[in-house]
């Protein structure tokens, strides 16, 4: 298979792959369809359209779930449902601050620590060492499917961000 005509295919793959479920198997259609497309670059047109077509039907059916929520994901028991792991996101977020909490007070402690360095240790070991963490561990949750989770640390993170700002605005 050519390198455009493969490129076109692993295209609609990952589109049908994060389309709507009653969506995929008309996905799955147009992908079979397009092995009776006999130019690469036709298969590649054909690719882009039948890419836009899912596009637009996800872009519509998201839009409807959210003016509608009682009839779609967002009903109250499956939020209720996904508290718990938003919870535990953010206590691992908490755990994360509270570790480096500790790894700052011990390095105030150390003796050869230059006390002139201290509002730099404070401001990297409380914003960007955990914020650093909380990003890459909730990417590669929501890589794992673990929204919920990824949700509770963005959520944590933004927290302690907007507190962040506020006490360096304050305090200077």
């Amino acid at each position: 298979m050519p390198g455009i005509r493969r490129l076109a295919t692993r295209f609609i793959e990952v589109v049908v792959k994060h389309s709507p479920p009653d969506a995929q198997s008309w996905g799955s259609a147009m992908l079979r369809e397009m092995d009776f497309v006999e130019n690469d670059w036709s298969a590649a047109l054909w690719a882009l359209g039948s890419t836009t077509t899912l596009c637009r039907y996800s872009f519509a059916h998201r839009l409807e779930a959210l003016l509608h929520p009682t009839d779609h994901a967002w009903s109250l028991n499956r939020v209720a449902k996904k508290i718990p792991a938003m919870l535990a996101g953010m206590v691992a977020a908490a755990g994360v601050l509270v570790i480096c909490l500790l790894l700052l007070s011990s390095i105030l402690r150390a003796s050869w620590f230059n006390p002139a360095l201290a509002r730099l240790f404070d401001r990297l070991l409380f914003v960007v060492v955990p914020e650093a963490l909380y990003l890459t561990s909730a990417i590669a949750l929501w890589r794992q499917r673990k929204a919920a989770m990824a949700m509770g640390i963005v959520a944590a993170g933004a927290i302690l961000m907007a507190h962040a700002v506020v006490h360096f605005v304050t305090h200077g």
